[in-house]
């Protein structure tokens, strides 16, 4: 038998434990499991610090993905941040858990880093309630989309860690949790086509003399339309609902500020066009991507001004989301993936009802 235990921490305030046969999460100092009703920012610099136990039959090398994966999937479950500090102790040695690793927020107001419920896919600040969505993940190994849904969610935890660190790379990773289920989601051809090719491709059959030769250059085209930026569109809008627009962090009764269903597409566009003029020019961008103040806006209040007056750049930020919105989309994206694809139930029955 193989004990392994590591050290995470968060700046939210969590009461209760998860225990199973082979893992726990438990408080390392029991006396801040307090049930105390608290402010959303009380406590908000003040580290906490997790026990993750994991107990294993077979004898494995010494690992640091388990600790990580479960930091992971507990950031994605409740919308916090865990920071992962390493392995304490693996197999009768001890070791130095990387205090180092601890951030310093800057950004409280974001309820990732604060002790507000989410309000799309809410949960308690309760480890007990983790075991549901853990038990149902564990028992789903063997699902096609399940290590590529792992995959994702590390992303989604890195976009956290550097939220505080660099915004464009924040924003880096959370395009990649995107992109990573995109990568291997089974799309219909159908679906990644549009009016405007069909009517490409029709002109195409009429030039060609035969149809071997049209269908060959057709299928050269069919091919690059499955490149990861359709995908990346058709992923998202899979898998999004009303939810996504009802319960974003703007939550400001004048609606102003908000994304609204009507403009997602442009709002999808914009993301994967910065993503692409980032990594291709280190073009920078992270104060773009701030709300204004406490105010959580989706998308900013006016037209961004690019410093050099770069139009396309300035085209691409009129429609660009702010970060808070994107962590809050590719979360929602992230764990609506979970129920339609790997565990083909819904979790938060109470919260699920179409508008």
């Amino acid at each position: 038998m193989m004990v392994f235990e590591y050290w995470l921490s968060s700046t939210c305030r969590f009461t209760g434990e998860y225990k199973n046969d082979y893992l726990q999460i438990k408080h390392i100092f029991p006396s801040f499991n307090s049930p105390l009703e608290e402010s959303l920012s009380s406590h908000s610099l003040v580290k906490h610090y997790f026990c993750v136990k994991h107990t294993l039959q077979d004898e494995i090398p010494y690992n640091d993905n388990i600790g990580e994966n479960i930091a992971s999937h507990l950031s994605l479950y409740y919308g916090k941040y865990f920071d992962y500090l390493g392995i304490y102790y693996a197999n009768g040695s001890l070791h130095m858990p990387d205090l180092d690793k601890i951030r310093r927020i800057k950004y409280i107001a974001h309820p990732a880093f604060n002790n507000s419920i989410r309000l799309a896919y809410p949960a308690k600040l309760n480890f007990n309630l983790f075991s549901n969505y853990f038990s149902l993940l564990k028992k789903q190994n063997n699902n096609k989309y399940y290590k590529t849904y792992n995959k994702a969610v590390w992303f989604y935890r890195k976009a956290l860690e550097y939220y505080n660190i660099s915004l464009e790379t924040s924003f880096i990773f959370f395009v990649n949790a995107i992109e990573t289920l995109a990568s291997t989601f089974i799309f219909d051809k159908d679906e990644l086509k549009d009016n405007d090719l069909e009517i490409h491709f029709n002109k195409i059959r009429e030039y060609f003399p035969s149809d071997k030769e049209a269908e060959l250059t057709i299928n050269f085209f069919n091919n690059r339309i499955f490149m990861v930026t359709r995908k990346f569109k058709n992923i998202i809008r899979r898998h999004i609902d009303s939810r996504v627009f009802k319960f974003s962090p703007c939550q400001n009764k004048d609606k102003i500020g908000k994304i609204t269903e009507e403009k997602i597409d442009k709002v999808i566009n914009s993301i994967y066009q910065m993503r692409s003029k980032y990594l291709h020019t280190g073009e920078q961008f992270g104060q773009v991507l701030l709300p204004t103040g406490s105010y959580m806006n989706d998308i900013q209040l006016g037209e961004p001004i690019h410093p050099n007056n770069n139009r396309e750049i300035q085209n691409i930020w009129k429609n660009l989301p702010t970060i808070t919105f994107i962590e809050h989309l590719v979360r929602f994206v992230l764990l609506k993936f979970f129920e339609v694809n790997i565990i083909q139930s819904k979790i938060w029955k109470e919260h699920n009802n179409e508008e």
